[in-house]
């Protein structure tokens, strides 16, 4: 991530929403490219177990 954010100081996401599943959530956000949601799913300690990005 470094390398990438000193490429693209400029960087910058809106956060639009954060929507929560009874083992999951999901970040929906507008990007450099439009808008995106990544999907986390998260086992019974809290820790990620599974990702998904999707772009517009």
């Amino acid at each position: 991530w470094a390398e990438a954010l000193r490429r693209l100081p400029d960087l910058r996401f809106e956060h639009l929403a954060t929507l929560t599943g009874t083992d999951s959530l999901t970040i929906h956000y507008r990007g450099a490219r439009g808008l995106a949601a990544e999907v986390l799913w998260l086992d019974e300690a809290g820790k990620i177990q599974c990702a998904a990005a999707h772009y517009q």
